[in-house]
Parts: structure tokens; C-alpha cells; sequence
């Protein structure tokens, strides 16, 4: 199975300069929980719902003047959306990370792939893949 047959197309993209409050309200309407941070039309960086817990209101900083900049994850991971579901397993257990950037053959992300979106779409080979990928990204750190 294809990358682009598990991933969550049409990913929210964000501005790298917009307010984290709009985009805390983008994602309560929306009932989603990550978005892609950009510049122009590249990728720059990530968040995610417990980004903004952690990184924002936990710190005491205030939603209505940082920006997507001052707190995304810049450290991107990706795939293709023409990787096999083993490969995008095999890079998450790896990188110890559970969503991957999905781009096209341009470089556009086209979509997000989590874990959780290969264990429901993965064939039984597959999800051995990501089970081993999960335990990969889960194990504790000392």
C-alpha cells in the first residue's frame, strides 16, 4: 500500500507569521489537531494541539502575539506520497516521531501521515511495520 492511500489529504497549512490564537480557533473548528507551518509554499515546520499546550500555554506566553514561527517544530520529517506504507513505518520507528509530511514530486505537502492512519489502512504485513514503529517512537528515554 501507497503512503497516499492512508494519509489524511489536503493537510491545513498556515501561514509561518499567523497568530496562535487564529490558529488555535481554525483547529477547534475545524476538529483537527495539527497543522503545516509555511513560507511561501515550502514546509518550514509543524504543530500540533500539544504543541500548543506545552510550548505556549504551559510557558505562560501569550496566544495573541506569537506566531506559528515562535513555535513550531522546525525539525521536519517527510516522505513521498508514492512511499510504501512499510518505508514511512520503517522512517517514523527511526526518527522516533508519529506523523510524517506527506509531499508530492514538487515538494508541496499533500497531506500528514500518522500512525494511527497506517494502523487502520495497513495490511496485516504493514501493521507489523507500524507496530514495530510504534514501539520505536514510545520507548522511553534515559
Amino acid at each position: 500500500m501507497k503512503v497516499s492511500q492512508a494519509m489524511h489529504a489536503n493537510p491545513v497549512c498556515v501561514n509561518i507569521n499567523e497568530s496562535m490564537a487564529k490558529i488555535a480557533k481554525q483547529m477547534k473548528e475545524g476538529d483537527f489537531g495539527t497543522v503545516i507551518v509555511l513560507e511561501g509554499d515550502k514546509a518550514q515546520g509543524i504543530i500540533t494541539d500539544r504543541d500548543m499546550v506545552v510550548r505556549a500555554i504551559a510557558s505562560g506566553l501569550d496566544m495573541t502575539t506569537i506566531t506559528a514561527k515562535d513555535i513550531m517544530s522546525k525539525k521536519l520529517e517527510s516522505c513521498n506520497a508514492t512511499d510504501s506504507i512499510s518505508q514511512a513505518a520503517d522512517k517514523m520507528k527511526n526518527k522516533k516521531i508519529r506523523r510524517l509530511i506527506v509531499l508530492d514530486a514538487n515538494s508541496k505537502p499533500v497531506g500528514i501521515l500518522s500512525l494511527g492512519d497506517i494502523a487502520v489502512s495497513a495490511s496485516n504485513e504493514e501493521t507489523g511495520h507500524t507496530f514495530d514503529a510504534l514501539k520505536g517512537v514510545s520507548k522511553r528515554r534515559h
